[in-house]
């Protein structure tokens, strides 16, 4: 019989197959939840197995029954989460057979962007913590910054559909039921605009000027000012509302990103005192604030590695989050940067790599996998933490993103190789054609060609044809090589898979957003005119599939970024 490990995601690590075959007594999978006992289970305990680990035995006797041997409600819950994948290829016959599984990295997590433009209505939210325990993912964050509806503060979140604290209690509430840890997530720096920009709350900002943010010149406000005392009191009052609600140990402050520091209120700290010493001082006291209230800080990783003479002024006691979304990012290098403090600052070392979903209509397949690999290949990390990020309104479909988050959490399992595209199509994107992950994954690499000969970073071409970030990103490629593109992209529209209906609505729509962008490209490197009707049928159906998953909050704005295009050639006369 053929290993059907391959259809399985994570791949698990060993099967023995037996003689016979087990007829379960009900064709339905058992729940995930650990207080839900299948019918003919018989399970016993032991402590000393590795992360995760359980054996799963499907037995074939007079009395054919199913036998887990496991270290506790995570492992229990991941020999379910086998058997259901098993039922999938199966039915309710299964041969008999032992699959003996644990994991690589201690933490499996994933943090999901809602702070642009969409927000995930409970029902969805609670349906990706049952797709993400299924994965034997145990840790989840909800990447916040100005969308969480701090009791007071109205005027920060208003009109955002923001998640309430009622909300974030009952996620962390179904977390719990399905082994995951919700870990609470506010940036307290940087990436504050939203909060900045509020009546009220300018007066926190670092600048509201101009300042360079890693070579493109930004008009602040951005990060809050570190050396105004106001500032550490707001961040410690939205901590003493969020970080009880979530039962996870963790809880990660953000702190990246921070260029704009001494760039404005705070120039003269920095003159006299070093950009490294002003950062680590209010860094430092957020983190004794999180250990106050009993957690363990998170916190970004990038300032320590821009400054490594500074890394004894690390805060102890935190897990470092490095993070990286290219091939060639030197995670493996920054990791043992920060495992050099990790006995005298009792640092955890977190590897963070990235979905490439964003800045993108398509996803990067290439860079995505060879960016995990990378990541999964850095053997220091205690955690491996998958990031999925919504720039530029958030416009990439929730399949761009869940394709390369079961591929994260697939290699935070196996350090290996990622699962087979047929099992991720299977399991994780629920299509009977299983053709889904394929497609999807040259989708991805339409415009992979041109993205590598013009060492294009952090977007697809066809996003940045319409949305450069940097002046030198804008018109890349001849029209020779757009019409390649287009043509492409051409081929895979005739051969959508035929699946069920949402999950093809959301492909023809990442396929139209890439044709359009495509055709732009073309049509503005023979100077001809397009007509607007496609940008406004391609934003109804944005607007009909955000509806679908996401609150209504951020939607207006994120369609503004088509809405832009109309202004813009090959439409304008």
């Amino acid at each position: 019989m053929n290993d059907e490990r391959d259809l399985l995601v994570p791949t698990p690590s060993r099967r023995e197959l037996l003689d016979g075959w087990v007829d379960l007594p009900t064709s339905k999978p058992p729940s995930l939840r650990s207080d839900i006992e299948p019918p003919g289970w018989i399970e016993t305990r032991s402590d000393h197995y590795g992360f995760g680990a359980y054996t799963l035995t499907l037995v074939a006797d007079s009395a054919p029954h199913v036998r887990i041997h496991h270290n506790g409600k995570e492992g229990r819950r991941n020999a379910i989460a086998t058997l259901r994948q098993l039922m999938r290829v199966h039915g309710s016959r299964l041969p008999a057979a032992s699959y003996e599984d644990d994991a690589d990295s201690e933490h499996r997590g994933v943090m999901l962007d809602v702070s642009r433009d969409r927000i995930p209505t409970m029902r969805d939210l609670f349906g990706t913590v049952e797709t993400l325990a299924e994965l034997k993912c145990n840790h989840l964050q909800l990447y916040v910054e100005h969308t969480f509806a701090y009791p007071g503060r109205d005027p920060v979140w208003s009109g955002l559909s923001a998640i309430t604290p009622d909300e974030l209690r009952r996620l962390d509430d179904w977390c719990q039921l399905h082994c995951i840890d919700l870990c609470a997530n506010q940036n307290c720096f940087g990436h504050l605009s939203g909060v900045l920009r509020t009546p009220g709350y300018e007066h926190l900002a670092e600048t509201h000027d101009n300042y360079d943010f890693y070579g493109i010149t930004r008009k602040g406000p951005f990060s809050i000012c570190p050396t105004d005392p106001r500032s550490l009191g707001l961040v410690r009052e939205w901590l003493d509302v969020m970080v009880p609600l979530c039962s996870g140990p963790i809880v990660n402050i953000g702190c990246d990103e921070t260029a704009d520091v001494g760039a404005g209120r705070s120039n003269q700290a920095v003159q006299s005192r070093g950009y490294a010493d002003v950062y680590y001082d209010y860094v430092n006291q957020i983190a004794s604030h999180v250990h106050h209230l009993g957690k363990r800080p998170m916190l970004w990783a990038d300032i320590a590695a821009a400054h490594p003479d500074k890394i004894n002024r690390f805060p102890p006691g935190t897990v470092a989050g490095v993070w990286g979304y290219e091939p060639d990012d030197p995670l493996a290098e920054q990791c043992e940067l920060l495992h050099s403090i990790e006995q005298s600052h009792g640092v955890e070392t977190w590897v963070c790599p990235g979905t490439s979903s964003w800045r993108s209509f398509t996803g990067r397949t290439t860079e995505q996998q060879r960016n995990l690999k990378s990541a999964a290949n850095s053997t220091i990390p205690r955690g491996f933490l998958a990031c999925d990020w919504g720039d530029v309104g958030h416009r990439q479909v929730w399949p761009i993103s869940l394709r390369g988050l079961a591929n994260a959490l697939a290699m935070a399992w196996t350090s290996t190789e990622p699962p087979s595209p047929r099992a991720v199509a299977r399991q994780v994107l629920k299509d009977p054609t299983a053709q889904a992950a394929n497609w999807l994954d040259d989708l991805g690499d339409a415009d992979y060609k041109l993205r590598q000969s013009s060492n294009l970073k952090n977007a697809t071409a066809l996003f940045s044809e319409l949305h450069p970030a940097r002046p030198e990103h804008a018109q890349l490629g001849d029209l020779a090589t757009w019409c390649d593109i287009r043509d492409r992209l051409v081929d895979l529209g005739a051969r959508v898979p035929c699946t069920r209906p949402q999950l093809r609505d959301e492909l023809q729509h990442a396929f139209e957003c890439a044709l359009l962008a495509a055709n732009v490209a073309v049509a503005r490197r023979e100077g001809a005119k397009l007509d607007a009707d496609r940008v406004h049928a391609i934003i109804a159906d944005h607007r009909r599939m955000w509806l679908a998953r996401s609150r209504p909050g951020g939607l207006d704005a994120s369609c503004a970024h088509y809405e832009q295009l109309l202004h813009q050639p090959p439409f304008i006369a």
